[in-house]
């Protein structure tokens, strides 16, 4: 019996600590954040880099921000016409599954019956997926619209800007 209660006492004394210092090893490691902003703008500082002022890119040229932000609003407008779209589309397949599973069930055939609550099933299934993937190909379209659009944006290269490269590991 006194083997046992020392060897708990004992596993005790060595793993609670153990466990303690697990436990408590995040919070250690966050005390020395607030000062990393300020060690990764020393660090670029003697590395010669600069953040570019204004509208300029990481690369050095000028944005006109009003055809961003026409592209932008073009954008979120097919975004929003691919919604209304795929819900109008699901909407209609759950109102017909809605009047074939009705009908369905009013058929007294037990085999005739399961055949139709099954093909009521399918024929949502299929409409469901092709609403999803129009949807999808819709947003797409409409992403990569933009994306190809925004090169045109473009004002002029600076030469002045220098390309901002990522900083080492701060340990």
């Amino acid at each position: 019996m006194k083997k046992g209660i020392f060897a708990s006492v004992l596993a005790l004394g060595v793993i609670l600590p153990l466990i303690v210092s697990a436990a408590w090893w995040p919070f250690s490691m966050m005390k020395n954040r607030g000062n990393d902003d300020a060690k990764i703008k020393e660090l670029r500082e003697k590395a010669g880099l600069t953040v570019t002022p204004g509208n300029r890119s990481k690369s050095g040229v000028e944005v006109s921000i009003e055809c961003v932000a026409n592209l932008v609003d073009t954008r979120e407008i097919g975004f929003a016409s691919a919604w209304i779209t795929y819900t109008t589309a699901e909407s209609t397949a759950l109102s017909t599954r809605r009047v074939d599973l009705a009908a369905a069930w009013k058929v007294a055939d037990v085999k005739a019956r399961n055949t139709a609550v099954q093909e009521a099933g399918s024929k949502y299934s299929k409409a469901h997926k092709l609403a999803a993937q129009n949807y999808r190909d819709s947003v797409k379209t409409a992403h990569v619209a933009y994306e190809t659009a925004k090169k045109t944006c473009k004002i002029l290269p600076t030469n002045d800007a220098k390309e901002l490269v990522p900083t080492p590991e701060l340990n």
